[in-house]
């Protein structure tokens, strides 16, 4: 999809940014930078401390591996 320059800027949308288009109950379609998604997600879960890997290495340590 091609966004003119104008309304990309006005976005905060650079040109290559993935976009997601989300259909609204009164049929208009909202787009949002899929990098805005991202970022709320992990707002939300900032919470959450560690990597898969750090909690693997847990898990091993615990289950007797090294």
């Amino acid at each position: 999809m091609v966004l003119p320059a104008e309304l990309r800027r006005k976005l905060g949308i650079q040109a290559g940014d993935l976009v997601l288009l989300v259909p609204e109950p009164d049929g208009s379609v909202r787009l949002v930078r899929a990098q805005s998604v991202l970022d709320d997600a992990m707002g939300h879960y900032r919470h959450v401390q560690g990597t898969v890997d750090e909690f693997l290495r847990d898990r091993k340590q615990d289950w007797g591996h090294k």
